[in-house]
């Protein structure tokens, strides 16, 4: 966008929710501090759990992270109350104003919200969330992944897929993670989203959301979803798999994980909160040695000649995310094949002494399916 404005959510001198528009001065990287417009205000019942994440979505509407309203346990059930907009994942257009006669509601609604004409309040987009403290957006897929500050016991990260047509309901407080919690006043366990990764706390207190790496410098990072935890400094990397989703710790820092952020061609990066050393800093692929094992997938296909004639005895040789490398010989029927490997970029190329291939290599992008690659040789 190209008009200037920018958006902030913050918690006012009164401990209430501000989500405000500003619009940057003759210098582009300074705001006018004049020019503050309020879009939503929202009282909070108690001092923590104010959330703070907002994210533009790919439709154009703007998505805001709110927590339960604090104190513990969620003393008012607000995640669970279709009547308040606590402890929910808002969805409003910045454009338009549906309430003038609310100073603290300036914005209208989008018209395919789940809530609009039905009982609910029409700005929610999702609901049954304790701290939704950071979220994201998949730049491939539009999918979200919603960091979940947990209670006493459990972190988590949630899921929505990008056909959702919005009004989950995550669980909070009747389930914690996976974990029951309070199930007072609560349904069956089916009325509810659980998790696609969950931790304990002797692993962390405060899971930090992340960002899936969609970038081009790490292509052994491709498709890999990072987040972290603000006390241990712990950072996890979690890969799907159709429905199935996978995660392992990656790295053990000492940060104090506050924030993971995106640039424009998908690079991740994350924030450590202290001082005096307080930074920034970028996450790079380290890793080489075999592409085999790293995950469910496989590249397969054959080599023949113009005349459809099998050729074996060819070498291929495959290069893949963070440098990885392997070698194969095709069969008597001139079929090879590379399997366990892991989402991201390779390519495969033939060899055999006194022979050309058409073509000479080729590259393809594993993406939670398998490929094949055939090639066309000439050995005279």
């Amino acid at each position: 966008m190209t008009n200037g404005f920018f958006y902030v959510n913050y918690t006012d001198t009164n401990g209430d929710t501000v989500i405000a528009r500003y619009k940057v001065s003759s210098n582009p990287n300074i705001a006018n501090s004049s020019s503050a417009f309020i879009l939503l205000k929202i009282d909070q019942p108690f001092s923590n759990h104010n959330g703070g994440q907002l994210q533009f979505g790919p439709d154009g509407f703007l998505y805001i992270g709110m927590g339960d309203g604090g104190s513990g346990g969620d003393p008012q059930d607000n995640a669970q109350n279709l009547g308040t907009l606590l402890g929910k994942m808002l969805r409003i257009n910045v454009d338009g104003d549906d309430f003038p006669a609310d100073p603290n509601r300036n914005y209208s609604i989008p018209s395919d919200n789940p809530f609009v004409g039905i009982t609910g309040l029409d700005e929610i987009w999702a609901l049954g969330f304790r701290n939704p403290w950071r979220f994201s957006f998949d730049l491939l897929t539009n999918d979200i992944f919603i960091g979940e500050v947990g209670q006493n016991s459990f972190e988590e990260i949630d899921f929505q897929p990008s056909s959702s047509n919005g009004g989950e309901n995550y669980g909070w407080r009747c389930y914690e993670g996976n974990s029951s919690f309070n199930l007072t006043g609560c349904g069956a366990a089916s009325n509810y989203e659980f998790p696609i990764f969950e931790y304990s706390h002797t692993d962390g207190c405060s899971v930090t959301g992340g960002y899936r790496y969609r970038g081009n410098d790490f292509s052994g990072l491709f498709g890999i979803y990072f987040s972290g935890d603000f006390c241990s400094g712990k950072i996890w990397g979690s890969t799907q798999n159709g429905s199935i989703w996978t995660t392992t710790q990656l790295l053990d820092t000492n940060f104090s994980i506050s924030t993971f952020g995106e640039d424009e061609a998908g690079e991740i990066y994350v924030a450590h909160y202290s001082s005096p050393d307080g930074a920034i800093y970028h996450i790079v692929s380290t890793s080489g040695g075999s592409c085999v094992g790293s995950g469910s997938f496989r590249i397969r296909g054959k080599v023949t000649s113009s005349a459809r004639r099998v050729i074996s005895g060819v070498t291929l040789t495959i290069n893949g995310p963070g440098s990885c490398t392997n070698t194969a010989t095709n069969d008597s029927r001139g079929r090879y094949q590379f399997e366990m490997l892991g989402n991201g970029a390779y390519t495969v190329t033939p060899s055999k002494a006194g022979c050309t291939f058409t073509p000479s290599s080729r590259t393809v992008t594993i993406s939670g399916s398998n490929q094949t690659v055939n090639f066309t040789g000439n050995c005279p």
